[in-house]
């Protein structure tokens, strides 16, 4: 159960210099990006699991597992064309996020505005940087 706090009404952010009609405090947690490819390595090593990187991702080479995990962002059906009843549409969408360093009071505090341009700040694990990024600006081309 996520613990949500209405803040006020109709109130002005200080620390954003903005003005909204409602704004709620959420605790709620923030996964650490190295934090978790740390531990994804570490359980992929395990269990023994062949990771193929920088390398074309060919039928051939798909054939040669039982199992096949795909994270691919290009030719994902192409690689299925064995397996049809697994093929999807899917819409690519290659957004810019911006990283930025920002004043201490920011430290701790992820902030999403629902309403409007759907901006957000995020901290990025313990690097003391913040990824900024906006619904309606962020997007460079859609596939």
């Amino acid at each position: 159960m996520i613990e949500i706090k209405l803040i006020g009404l109709k109130i002005t952010i200080q620390l954003l210099n903005i003005q909204t009609d409602l704004c709620v405090k959420v605790k709620e947690k923030l996964y650490d990006y190295e934090k978790l490819k740390e531990i994804c390595w570490k359980k992929l090593n395990k269990n023994n699991v062949n990771v193929l990187l920088k390398k074309e991702a060919t039928q051939e080479i798909l054939e040669n597992y039982d199992f096949r995990v795909l994270c691919i962002y290009a030719d994902f059906n192409k690689l299925l064309e064995s397996f049809p009843e697994s093929q999807q549409d899917f819409q690519y969408e290659v957004c810019e996020k911006v990283f930025v360093k920002l004043p201490p009071s920011f430290n701790n505090k992820s902030i999403l505005i629902l309403d409007g341009p759907f901006t957000s700040i995020d901290p990025v694990g313990t690097t003391g940087l913040f990824i900024l990024g906006n619904m309606y600006t962020q997007f460079i081309k859609q596939i």
